[in-house]
């Protein structure tokens, strides 16, 4: 077999280029999931200032209910719990520099039992693995952190493996979130080097609700949300991921 050539081109444009260059037999390998090697017995908390690693604190709560109501109780405890919006939970404080609605939206996948990266493994290891070789995760070497356009391009790339399907409609989204589900919107800068942004669209409450119009339909979904301005619930500007800003906007679900 022919050794794969990768351009900086094909790398400029992302894993999904480097996908449609593998073989086919290549192609439709097994990516497995990673995440940030951590030291044995250090702790990650919500008091630290963000970096690679996951939370690992002791008693996190989980999303495990059987029922739909339970579902949502347990993921209202777990945004409760991680309080973004709280001076003391420096991971998810804004900065003059950066904003961290990744971080936030990883967590709360993590937590509800949910992969989404932060760290994903780089264009050469994703072709090492591939062709069915073992590859250290090293940090900026075989891996590296996945901001908001870049999950916008996992979500498009790779999120169906792990269990991501898009949607099309506000409406579904947040049917999906109110029966315990995982929602998420994305969206993608034109200018890659500035931040994109990521929110979880999450279960109504009796004193938070999504807002829709005359006719019952959802025009915008109830958010949770680190960025320039923290909360724990909300709906945001209207359909904020439509501004120039972006270049490219998407929904997705998990169960």
């Amino acid at each position: 077999m022919h050794p794969l050539k990768f351009t900086p081109e094909i790398i400029r444009r992302g894993e999904s280029q480097i996908l449609r260059h593998l073989p086919r037999r290549l192609a439709a390998g097994d990516i497995p999931a990673i995440s940030m090697p951590r030291k044995d017995g250090s702790i990650t908390k919500r008091s630290e200032v963000a970096g690679a690693l996951s939370l690992n604190e002791p008693g996190q709560p989980e999303r495990n209910g059987e029922s739909a109501s339970d579902r949502c109780a347990e993921l209202e405890a777990i945004i409760a719990w991680l309080g973004v919006d709280k001076s003391s939970h420096s991971r998810y404080q804004p900065t003059s520099q950066a904003t961290f609605c990744n971080i936030y939206v990883h967590d709360y996948c993590a937590l509800a039992g949910v992969y989404l990266p932060r760290v994903w493994w780089l264009p050469g290891a994703i072709e090492r693995l591939a062709k069915g070789e073992a590859v250290e995760p090293i940090y900026e070497k075989t891996i590296d952190e996945q901001r908001a356009n870049d999950l916008f391009r996992w979500l498009r790339d790779f999120g169906p493996r792990f269990g991501w399907r898009a949607t099309g409609t506000l409406t579904k989204l947040q049917e999906a979130a109110d029966l315990g589900g995982i929602g998420i919107i994305v969206a993608r800068r034109k200018d890659d080097g500035r931040s994109g942004h990521i929110v979880a669209v999450v279960p109504e409450t009796d004193s938070n609700r999504a807002r829709r119009n005359s006719a019952g339909e959802v025009i915008a979904p109830l958010q949770s949300q680190a960025g320039s301005v923290n909360f724990q619930y909300g709906t945001g500007k209207l359909e904020w991921w439509t501004d120039d800003r972006f270049a490219a906007s998407a929904f997705y679900i998990h169960a």
